[in-house]
C-alpha cells in the first residue's frame, strides 16, 4: 500500500494535511479534536465513511474530525496497511 500522508499524532503543533508537497492543505489542532477520534469499527458509525479497498481491514482505519464536535462534517479518514503501520 502506498503511503499518501505521514501524520504525527503526538505533536503539539497543528496537523497539516496536504495531498501534494507545497500545496495549500487543511490545518487543525489535534488537541482540540482528540476526544472525537474514531478507530476501527467505530469509523463505520460515521456517516459517509469510505468503502474499503479489497484486502483492507476496518481495524486499520482512523477517523479524525477537523472540528471538536461529534457532528463535524469535515472528517479525515486514514487507512493503514497493518497494526505496525498504525503505531
Amino acid at each position: 500500500m502506498k503511503c499518501v500522508a505521514c501524520v504525527d499524532l503526538q505533536g503539539s503543533k497543528p496537523l497539516s494535511l496536504r495531498s501534494e508537497p507545497l500545496t495549500r492543505g487543511v490545518e487543525f489542532s489535534l488537541q482540540t479534536v482528540a476526544d472525537y477520534f474514531a478507530v476501527g469499527s467505530y469509523c463505520r458509525a460515521i456517516p459517509y465513511s469510505p468503502e474499503l479497498p479489497p484486502g483492507a481491514s476496518i481495524d486499520h482505519m482512523l477517523a479524525i474530525p477537523q472540528e471538536p464536535s461529534r457532528h463535524s462534517k469535515k472528517i479525515n479518514f486514514f487507512l493503514f496497511s497493518d497494526n505496525e503501520d498504525m503505531q
